[in-house]
């Protein structure tokens, strides 16, 4: 593990400050929503607090391949170094801003609880039948996995190749979609999103997984960029 501690520390530093950011962020919109609901009262009020922890889970692989890229190589560390490096501070980062963002949430279902407050926080994983805070928890890992692991790809593919050719491939992918989307039988398939929603979930959790593991041939040899 010492040849992983160096890209570890360069790779949380640039995450250590946007998990302390968001979650500043995160706590703002709660303060506000439970002054809202407090003093204001609306009814059937269900604020949703998550957009800027998931957004964030979205974003932040698009700025992973610059500067701390850079340093671990010139410190003497190899690409598989900083990939493994920023996969287990993925795991942690993805872990702590979950942890803050149940914190919140079940922090203000208590205040909810406990005064005149007719706000409840809406939780995503209410929409896939669950509603207890381990499955809270697992539903926002999942999430999390997905759009960091999507993310990392992307940023990948950015990378070696470039945004013209990406913007191609994209290009190319959107139209097939659309002809299937249009020309194919698509009622079934919805149907059993709707019908398997938490299993789907699941998949999209282990998409996640793979294109994470998808990023080690595509990064494993390319140049760096100036």
């Amino acid at each position: 593990m010492n040849h992983l501690k160096g890209p570890i520390k360069i790779i949380f530093k640039d995450l250590k400050l946007q998990l302390y950011i968001f979650t500043a962020i995160t706590l703002v919109l709660v303060i506000i929503y439970n002054g809202v609901g407090l003093y204001v009262g609306p009814d059937n009020f269900y604020p949703f607090i998550s957009g800027p922890i998931y957004g964030i889970l979205l974003f932040t692989p698009f700025f992973m391949f610059g500067d701390a890229l850079k340093s671990t190589i010139g410190l003497g560390g190899t690409r598989i170094n900083y990939l493994t490096s920023l996969i287990i501070n993925y795991l942690v980062y993805i872990i702590s801003l979950v942890i803050v963002h149940n914190v919140l949430f079940q922090l203000s279902e208590l205040i909810t609880d406990h005064t005149k407050s007719t706000m409840h926080i809406y939780h995503i994983a209410s929409f896939f039948g669950v509603s207890n805070a381990i499955s809270y928890f697992w539903v926002d890992m999942l999430i999390g996995i997905f759009f960091v692991g999507t993310g990392t790809i992307i940023a990948a593919v950015l990378y070696r190749f470039g945004y013209v050719w990406t913007l191609g491939i994209t290009l190319g992918l959107g139209v097939l979609g659309f002809l299937w989307f249009t020309l194919g039988d698509m009622g079934k398939i919805l149907k059993w999103i709707l019908e398997n929603k938490y299993l789907l979930l699941h998949l999209l959790g282990v998409l996640g997984v793979v294109c994470m593991m998808l990023t080690y041939p595509l990064m494993k040899q390319v140049k760096l960029k100036l």
